[in-house]
């Protein structure tokens, strides 16, 4: 770690006032890192750095565990801790590499698909229909991900496979930024929806246009959550509040069908009244 990040959180702790130390030591820590001032794999020796700061190790394990919670650092074995850093390019990359290697998958499994697990997948997909229908997301969301799960196996490539789990701890370091929007989850669920309805009826053109759709809404959802919590690290900083942010994602397309098709299932009202998420 470099002097000027040292002096950095050296200030922050000198000006902490009543916060817990641990606290301060993780918001510093955290907005260097996604400042970029600590690169990406830069090594952060927790002994060394807490002899700098003049601390105990102590506070600065719970700052360290609460930025792995976060996926912004990683422990590994004999090696310490490891920076783990999220830029606005790393999440286009990462959604970028998702859209090549879902294409691959899905197309593969339509290709290889037979027919008993075809009449499966519809049968299944009957299924994700009902929960759908009766608004049980819970269900569907856990249903929805064992669906997704069959389709590496029928795709028969150990390769792909090995990418998408690579793919998967990347992947993972988002997941801090999508933690806790009900709405968001119903709208990727939704997504999801056609495109394994287009891959049971074999609707290439549609299954191309699907996965393009919902890896560039997750993208730009992604994205727009990044830059809210830039935002509010900055204005907590100052001792601003922040304004909600009102939009679900950022759509490319003027008019979005799976957006128009949300928006009327949370209008509509089901028996017994209306059901808000």
């Amino acid at each position: 770690m470099e002097t000027n990040d040292v002096l950095s959180i050296k200030s922050q702790l000198a000006a902490r006032g009543k916060k817990q130390l641990s606290q301060v030591l993780y918001d510093s820590l955290k907005k260097l890192i996604l400042a970029g001032d600590l690169a990406l794999d830069e090594r952060i020796n927790e002994q060394q750095l807490a002899k700098a700061l003049n601390i105990s190790r102590t506070p600065l394990r719970k700052a360290l565990d609460q930025l792995a919670a976060e996926h912004l650092v990683a422990y590994e074995d004999n090696r310490g801790v490891r920076v783990i850093n999220i830029t606005e390019d790393t999440i286009s990359e990462i959604y970028a590499i998702q859209l090549q290697l879902d294409q691959l998958l899905y197309h593969e499994a339509m290709r290889k698909l037979s027919q008993t697990q075809l009449d499966s997948l519809a049968m299944d997909f009957s299924q994700l229909k009902r929960y759908e229908a009766t608004y049980q997301f819970d269900k569907l969301s856990q249903l929805t991900q064992q669906f997704k799960e069959l389709i590496i196996p029928i795709a028969k490539s150990p390769i792909l496979k090995h990418l998408l789990d690579e793919l998967t701890i990347f992947s993972n370091r988002l997941s801090y930024l999508l933690e806790g929007d009900l709405r968001h989850q119903q709208i990727a669920l939704r997504e999801q929806l056609v495109i394994l309805n287009s891959l049971i009826h074999k609707e290439a053109s549609v299954l191309e246009k699907a996965l393009r759709q919902q890896v560039r809404h997750a993208r730009n959802y992604t994205l727009q959550q990044y830059r809210r919590s830039m935002r509010d690290d900055y204005e907590a900083e100052d001792g601003q509040s922040s304004q909600p942010h009102l939009n679900i994602f950022i759509c490319d397309e003027a008019a979005c069908p799976l957006y128009t098709s949300f928006q009327a299932m949370v209008t509509r009202q089901p028996a017994g009244g209306i059901r808000d998420f």
